[in-house]
């Protein structure tokens, strides 16, 4: 079985991904286009529904609930073979608005 900890950090890093993609799409702009946003992780609550299995695929759905200006408040699932084995509510704060040299500004 998958630790807790290990899926935790997995819908985590997916969730930061949606975050930043709706983050571009909501400003009509191309994924990597400047200036190049990052977000963190302010909140994150997950339920543990069943066991996750290590031994097989496991997808996550991410779901945007709502955006307010640097803030971008997320739900999330973790399945196997088609079983809900975890949920997630997510909360992700922009904390970079940068360039490519590095120069850029942290909320």
């Amino acid at each position: 079985m998958l630790n807790g900890g290990i899926l935790a950090t997995l819908i985590d890093c997916h969730c930061m991904g949606t975050a930043m993609a709706a983050a571009y799409r909501s400003e009509g702009r191309e994924m990597g286009s400047e200036p190049y946003y990052r977000y963190a992780t302010a909140h994150i609550a997950v339920d543990y529904l069943k066991p996750t299995p290590n031994d097989s695929p496991i997808t996550l759905r991410a779901q945007v609930v709502e955006i307010q200006r640097r803030k971008v408040r997320l739900t999330c699932q973790a399945y196997v073979d088609g079983l809900q084995t975890a949920k997630a509510e997510v909360i992700a704060v922009r904390v970079f608005e940068g360039q490519p040299d590095g120069s850029g500004t942290f909320g």
